[in-house]
């Protein structure tokens, strides 16, 4: 079986992107949250992404009601950017080591995002987490778009593509 990502998308979400995390109600009603970090499998067939659970509270609890996800991830300085859906999304614990694999995160994208003139600070605020309150979304890639804007936004791509 080809995995949904290729290499190249899986190293891309794993770098200093912007991480978007969507989850819906059975209404399909959306809640939101922002990514602190991503790991990839080595078969690229696990997404895992880094949260803070307070902060992402609602849609922690619509993907352990639901499990359905979408996660977009977008380079700053080109605006390039992935759309992964998940079907199997569960939320697990944190791991020794994820406070600095979230914090390298941060530090990469603050570099991403401080050639537009945002501050290290916006940046501590924008993606800050309280100490223990990281958790894991994982899910199964089951479909890859390109939503980079342009004439191929919202085209799925071929799996391993």
């Amino acid at each position: 079986m080809v995995p949904e990502l290729s290499r190249a998308q899986a190293a891309f979400i794993q770098g200093p992107v912007s991480i978007s995390l969507a989850a819906r109600d059975d209404a399909r009603r959306t809640t939101i949250a922002r990514g602190l970090a991503c790991r990839v499998s080595e078969a690229r067939d696990q997404i895992a992404i880094l949260v803070c659970a307070s902060r992402a509270a609602p849609l922690v609890a619509e993907l352990r009601a639901e499990g359905w996800v979408a996660a977009s991830y977008s380079l700053p300085a080109t605006h390039e950017t992935l759309q992964v859906k998940g079907r199997d999304a569960r939320v697990e614990p944190a791991l020794p080591g994820d406070e600095a694999r979230a914090a390298a995160h941060r530090a990469a994208f603050a570099t991403q995002i401080a050639v537009a003139g945002f501050t290290a600070e916006f940046t501590e605020a924008l993606l800050h987490h309280e100490p223990g309150q990281l958790c894991w979304v994982r899910f199964t890639p089951a479909a890859v778009y390109m939503q980079t804007p342009g004439p191929r936004a919202g085209e799925r791509l071929r799996p391993g593509a």
